[in-house]
């Protein structure tokens, strides 16, 4: 073994094949190991250190070094100052220590602390076209472990299943390929998975984190983060803040968390979470499942959901949301609160649960529930069928065959001309409410109807009707316009709506003579 002991000078100290000891103290040093394993100190000094072959141990000391591991397994501390450590083949220990470092592993599976400093922005002149590069601390080929530490820094796992973390600072962290896992820790920092199952995560900060192709999993979060999904079956939560998720391509799983959070499903069948605050959700194509509000409850601020195209489930859960089922045939339901709801076209499943809830069905036939509440429930061109359930609701079934049911509370039944057209088809042609209960409920004929007294053709058909029937056509008195039918076994009422005759069946009213005018509003 040789020991060698440098000066205050820049001197040039050489190993041997031996295991050596070198020292270069003081000075400006060129220091070559040479083979074997060699213990080298830089000492003071702008050092150029190259470990040769062996598993060395090199300390760079105070100044701007650069340090080669070559071969084996190297141990590189850049200690104070501007180093640039390159580890070489073989499983490799770096550690930049104070000051801006460049650090790359090389191959092998190497454990990387960039140390307190802006680390992995030195700039070199790019050989192939003369411009000024940035470089990164690299893991290179191998399954390498990296942490950044203090400082604003740059850091990539580049091949192999890597483990980056960012530690303080605002840090770029970039997976390369493989399946890595990588966390930004404090700071506003950007992480990128590029190829490769990865798991990111964005600690506390404002921070931009980017899946790759593969089906990765993201978590912002702490702070106003930003996540974005591409070609893979991705996962973003994004944690307390405010939020941008954007699930791209793929079967994306998007979570909110607390905030005010903005989520994109893009296409393909998403699910889409809010979370506490008031959320935006957008689902766009696919069949997609969106929630406003996560089961834990919580903050019952309301929600803005629009599914999109495609067969979708809308949950608005908790607080006073605005819910769009959008084209296809999609479920939408409430929640809490009082909601606004349009079910889009499509043949919807809507039910609004608790609170007063507006409710339009929009185009196709529709189930609609209003549930609990004093609800405002509006058809479509379909044939629809509308329950209230509890509490006074106001129904519209707008035109086609609708079915109208109140259920429990005083309800109002709305008409329009065109909405219950009088046909010879008889009761399968109309809308029926079916289950009227006169001195409770009522009807609403102000909508486009003049309430003039039936005469003319409209006349001619309901005293043929009434003829056909063998019963008596009994008016209502001063409700002018309007009268009240037995048809068979089925009790109308009829009313004329700009010359056309239109017809109401009631279910469950044995005596036509039992509608007076307190039953119309």
């Amino acid at each position: 073994m040789a020991v060698l002991n440098g000066s205050a000078l820049s001197e040039t100290l050489l190993g041997t094949i031996l295991d050596d000891m070198i020292y270069g103290e003081a000075g400006d040093d060129l220091i070559r190991g040479g083979a074997g394993a060699d213990t080298i100190d830089g000492g003071d000094g702008a050092d150029t250190i190259d470990g040769g072959d062996g598993n060395d141990r090199m300390v760079g000391g105070a100044g701007n070094d650069v340090f080669d591991g070559r071969k084996d397994d190297d141990y590189i501390d850049g200690g104070d100052g501007y180093d640039k450590l390159i580890g070489g083949a073989g499983n490799d220990s770096l550690f930049g220590g104070g000051g801006r470092d460049y650090l790359d592993s090389g191959d092998g599976d190497d454990v990387i602390y960039a140390g307190d400093g802006d680390d992995g922005f030195t700039n070199e002149i790019d050989p192939a076209t003369g411009l000024l590069t940035t470089e990164a601390v690299s893991g290179g080929n191998g399954n390498d472990i990296i942490y950044g530490e203090g400082g604003n820094d740059r850091l990539k796992g580049q091949w192999g299943d890597d483990r980056v973390y960012g530690g303080l600072g605002d840090d770029s962290v970039d997976g390369g390929d493989g399946d890595n896992y990588l966390e930004g820790n404090e700071g506003n920092d950007i992480i990128d998975a590029e190829g490769g199952r990865d798991t990111l995560i964005g600690g506390a900060g404002d921070d931009h984190i980017e899946s790759g192709g593969g089906d990765d999993w993201g978590d912002g979060g702490d702070g106003d983060d930003v996540l974005t999904g591409e070609t893979g079956n991705d996962t973003l939560i994004g944690g307390a803040g405010n939020d941008l998720l954007d699930g791209g391509a793929g079967n994306g799983t998007l979570d909110g968390g607390a905030g005010a959070d903005y989520l994109i499903g893009r296409d393909d069948h998403d699910v889409l979470t809010g979370g506490d605050g008031a959320d935006t959700l957008i689902g766009n194509a696919g069949n997609d499942h969106l929630y406003g509000q996560s089961d834990s409850g919580g903050n019952d601020a309301g929600d803005q959901i629009s599914a999109g195209a495609g067969s979708d489930y809308v949950q608005g859960n908790a607080g006073n949301d605005t819910l769009d089922g959008g084209d296809g045939s999609d479920r939408v339901n409430g929640g809490a609160d009082d909601d606004k709801i349009t079910g889009g076209a499509g043949n919807d499943t809507i039910n609004g649960n608790r609170g007063d809830d507006r409710i339009d069905a929009d185009d196709g036939n529709d189930f609609v529930r209003g549930g609990q509440g004093a609800d405002t429930m509006r058809g479509s061109d379909g044939d629809d069928v509308l329950l209230g359930d509890l509490g006074a609701d106001v129904m519209w079934g707008g035109t086609g065959v609708d079915t109208l049911t109140g259920g429990g509370d005083a309800d109002i039944f709305s008409f329009a001309k065109g909405d219950a057209t009088f046909s010879s088809a008889g009761a399968g042609a109309t809308d029926t409410i079916s289950d009227f209960a006169n001195g409770t409920d009522h009807i609403r004929l102000g909508i486009g109807v003049p309430g003039t007294v039936l005469q003319g053709q409209a006349f001619a058909d309901l005293a043929s009707a009434a003829t056909a029937a063998g019963q008596m056509l009994q008016p209502l008195g001063d409700a002018a316009g309007v009268a009240a039918l037995r048809v068979g076994q089925d009790v109308f009422v009829f009313y004329e709506a700009q010359s056309q005759m239109e017809a109401i069946r009631l279910d469950g009213l044995a005596d036509p003579s039992l509608i007076d005018t307190s039953d119309f509003v």
